[in-house]
């Protein structure tokens, strides 16, 4: 019995599944995913899209307030 003779063994690719992304983005970009994914590198990703007062308080930094101004500044009285 003739065995087959393999030139090149076929390529086998093994996909991994995509992690979702969590993104803010403007009301706007959110609307009209499809004109604005290239800008978040995130075209034919999974995307869930983030409320605004979650991205505030989970990832935005908190204001940081110069104790060393010595007065200079908005909000002090100047003489």
């Amino acid at each position: 019995m003739a065995q087959p003779v393999v030139v090149r063994q076929p390529r086998v690719v093994v996909a991994q599944p995509v992690q979702p992304v969590y993104l803010w983005v403007p009301p706007g970009h959110q609307r009209h995913w499809s004109r604005h994914c290239h800008r978040y590198n995130a075209c034919g990703v999974p995307v869930y899209f983030v409320k605004e007062s979650w991205y505030r308080t989970h990832v935005a930094p908190a204001p940081v307030y110069d104790n060393h101004s010595h007065g200079r500044g908005r909000g002090h009285d100047h003489d």
